[in-house]
């Protein structure tokens, strides 16, 4: 048996679109993953740190052996580290090469230092239910679709730009 895993990216230093790409990619490659769905690439208004470049971002649906979250949330950590993400002296929410969010893992919910599942703000954040509306539109979080969450928020979308206004971190 599988877990189905949504894992949100995203970029905006250096030719974003090329490092989510080349994101993805190395996620779908890691060990016993498969990737089901990969939404289309967004181009996003910066959250909670509004001076700096848009973001280019997405999800990907993936199926991956059964393990604890913390253990696949580790390897993404990793992942990022590899592809150059540096997380000292930078603000929380400010510019990055790469940003790997796992948004859910199965039905897991979880609350530990490490690790909250589903993510903890990716009720809040166009830029995630909108790609994940887009390749698991019936996907159930808290017994809502993405779409009931996208109904609640204060943005809008243009093509493949997405626009919100920044909210609470």
């Amino acid at each position: 048996m599988r877990e189905e895993v949504f894992v949100g990216l995203g970029s905006n230093l250096g030719n974003a679109r090329e490092n989510v790409l080349l994101a993805a990619k190395a996620v779908a490659d890691l060990p016993g993953c498969a990737l089901l769905r990969q939404s289309s690439l967004y181009e996003t208004s910066p959250q909670d740190y509004d001076d700096q470049p848009w973001f280019v971002n997405c999800v990907l649906m993936l199926a991956v052996p059964p393990s604890a979250p913390q253990a696949f949330l580790t390897q993404l950590l990793e992942l990022e580290r590899r592809l150059g993400r540096v997380r000292d002296g930078l603000p929380r929410f400010g510019p990055r090469r790469i940003d790997l969010d796992l948004l859910l893992f199965g039905q897991h919910t979880l609350t530990t230092p490490f690790c909250t599942l589903p993510h903890p703000r990716m009720l809040r954040r166009a830029f995630v239910l909108c790609p994940l509306a887009e390749i698991a539109p019936d996907c159930l979080i808290f017994g809502k679709r993405p779409d009931a969450y996208l109904a609640e928020l204060d943005w809008h979308r243009e093509g493949k730009k997405i626009f919100q206004t920044s909210g609470p971190a």
